[in-house]
């Protein structure tokens, strides 16, 4: 809700699309249904490109290895970043992270602009997180039904000098496994 709340037009968009399905499907959300949302896909992986559900992931050597001139024996644990890997991605361009310039979800759209192997918010290869397609698609439920429901909504406490990055003005939560704001994101709900 956060980057959908810095970003009223996208979340326009989701509600848009939205509309078109229940016009054309109706309220259920089927399986079938589900996979008719481009926009509100694109959002989700751009929000997970930007904030990834979960900062690092741990893998075991299968040989020795040396990485920037440090040994790490066979068998030992290594980590790696998750939200590093998105940031340093160079086919993205300057300025990509950031919360108000950076989030594009059209990128998604178009596959010349779609990031390439080193978006990995559900890790990658056959230590993928098995939970990944469940989890995109509680997403997908949660977002069709909250714009559904919520068309209209504002940030709350979120009044920010635009003359400096965003990220350096909300608090985030230091001790979390996922990248969220330290007192949570507070709406308030708008009328229709």
């Amino acid at each position: 809700l956060l980057l959908m709340g810095l970003h009223p037009d996208v979340w326009q968009a989701v509600i848009e699309e939205q509309e078109a399905i229940v016009a054309q499907h109706g309220d259920q959300l089927t399986p079938q249904v589900l996979e008719a949302f481009p926009y509100l896909d694109a959002v989700i992986q751009e929000i997970m490109r930007i904030l990834p559900l979960t900062l690092v992931s741990k893998r075991v050597t299968e040989e020795t290895i040396v990485v920037g001139g440090i040994q790490i024996p066979k068998g030992w644990p290594v980590s790696y970043n998750i939200y590093l890997t998105h940031q340093h991605d160079e086919s993205m361009g300057e300025g990509h992270m950031d919360l108000l310039k950076g989030f594009r979800p059209d990128r998604w759209l178009n596959s010349e602009t779609r990031p390439g192997k080193d978006y990995i918010p559900f890790g990658v290869g056959p230590r993928q997180c098995p939970g990944a397609f469940l989890a995109l698609t509680e997403m997908k439920v949660f977002v069709s039904l909250l714009a559904r429901e919520m068309p209209r909504f504002e940030l709350m406490d979120m009044d920010y000098d635009p003359g400096l990055p965003i990220e350096q003005q909300i608090r985030w939560n230091k001790v979390s496994a996922m990248i969220t704001p330290e007192d949570g994101v507070r709406i308030r709900v708008l009328p229709k």
